[in-house]
């Protein structure tokens, strides 16, 4: 296993110094390679931190343009990025951050999406990026573990999806919206994700809590409390969890389904 550089050491060691990484762990980091299905929002924020934290590759799957409205969800786009493509001006922040990762733009089409399992440690979506081929549904097989970070107005939902440990990406219904209005926490938003309001703030709240439990899947270290979807209400300061069930008779984690659990997950 090879050493690490100087300039290595001197980046990740307050990583280093931690018990719970060490050396270890930051190389298994480096060697990570994570898949995020926007590039805005919350899973901009998130790139950012794992960028920092020596992810060694990151992924952005986003055909989108910055748009003004971007601007208020994440510290990583800047005024004079509106107009460009949402995943190239985001990897070129990160690359500026830290230039040992690297970052790919692979678009949002079905065969970016759809990736092999294998060879990604983690998946992020979003709100849009939720319903893209390859998460919604996966293709057969094992896959690995699903974030999903969203944010509607005062409002921040995330959840972990991991192989074996309750709902799928496909049974867990992908729709936080459904999943928040059943749980009493709905709100008039427009249909509409592009209109719908967002605080920025909670976007950063829920994008570096995306990124902590990112971490974690790949060091497999913590409590990682798959199938539970997490509320934030910035509103009244709260914290709720919602336990997300596995569908009987799943199409894709069935007995007759396509995908199979997976006793592997990134750090073991």
């Amino acid at each position: 296993m090879a050493a690490f550089t100087e300039e290595q050491i001197r980046r990740y060691s307050r990583h280093i110094l931690l018990p719970e990484v060490g050396g270890k762990g930051q190389r298994r980091l480096l060697a990570a390679r994570v898949r995020l299905l926007e590039a805005r929002g919350p899973l901009a924020v998130a790139a950012g931190y794992l960028a920092a934290a020596g992810v060694g590759r990151l992924d952005l799957c986003d055909e989108g343009a910055v748009e003004p409205a971007d601007l208020g969800g994440s510290m990583f786009l800047a005024a004079t990025d509106v107009g460009r493509s949402r995943a190239e001006a985001l990897r070129d922040f990160l690359v500026a951050l830290n230039p040992e990762v690297r970052v790919g733009t692979p678009g949002t089409t079905a065969s970016a999406a759809a990736v092999a399992w294998a060879d990604i440690d983690v998946v992020l979506a979003g709100g849009a990026g939720a319903a893209q081929p390859g998460v919604a549904r996966p293709a057969p097989g094992p896959y690995r573990p699903v974030l999903l970070a969203h944010v509607e107005g005062p409002f921040g939902f995330l959840v972990t999806l991991l192989p074996g440990s309750g709902a799928c990406p496909s049974c867990a219904g992908i729709d936080l919206r459904t999943r928040a209005e059943a749980a009493r926490w709905s709100a008039s938003f427009p249909v509409e994700e592009s209109s719908a309001p967002v605080w920025g703030p909670v976007a950063g709240l829920i994008g570096s809590l995306a990124a902590v439990e990112t971490v974690k899947c790949i060091l497999g270290k913590g409590e990682l409390n798959p199938g539970m979807l997490l509320v934030h209400d910035a509103r009244e300061g709260t914290f709720d969890r919602v336990a997300l069930e596995s569908r009987p008779g799943c199409a894709a984690c069935g007995p007759a389904g396509r995908l199979q659990p997976d006793a592997k997950r990134p750090g073991n």
